[in-house]
């Protein structure tokens, strides 16, 4: 059973979530194989976030349920950060810093005078660190740290097609 259970809260009324300006860089090296094949790596580091409109307030218990299909377990824990009006309103930075090194085969399938086309694909293992990830409780009244539930290790995939057009030298 969950804390306040019999807390209403609409959640459309209650989570206000907005885009957070993100940033990527890294560096990528190819070696060709043949014509058609290259091998490629590099390394990237990514900022991910998102802004959370919270409200703060006195510390007070709740629950986050976690629902993994057959199975949901429930941990208590305390928050002082309400989504609903509280005090003081404050906005939040839902943030992530990611390190990984992708690496994959880009294949030319056309590789004309003036047109070309490949696709390429990567596997990309990822670290995530200095993580601060605030997760909704379960009444959707409060957010709390969500730091124990995001893994620091995950494998990342990309696919993509491109299309290229010469006119001379560029």
């Amino acid at each position: 059973s969950t804390l306040e259970s019999n807390y209403k809260v609409d959640p459309s009324q209650a989570i206000n979530h907005s885009p957070a300006m993100g940033f990527e860089t890294g560096v990528g090296l190819g070696y060709k194989l043949n014509k058609k094949f290259t091998v490629t790596g590099g390394f990237q580091f990514n900022i991910s976030q998102y802004k959370i409109n919270a409200f703060l307030y006195k510390d007070e218990p709740t629950s986050v349920t976690l629902d993994e299909g057959n199975f949901a377990s429930t941990v208590n824990t305390v928050s002082s950060l309400r989504s609903i009006p509280g005090s003081q309103p404050l906005t939040i930075k839902n943030r992530y810093y990611q390190l990984s090194m992708p690496v994959g085969l880009d294949w030319q399938i056309l590789n004309g005078e003036r047109f070309s086309w490949g696709l390429a694909g990567s596997v990309q293992p990822t670290y995530t660190f200095d993580k601060q990830p605030l997760i909704i409780t379960s009444n959707y009244k409060n957010y709390a740290d969500g730091s124990p539930y995001v893994r620091n290790w995950n494998v990342n995939t990309n696919l993509e097609t491109y299309v290229g057009y010469s006119t001379g030298s560029y």
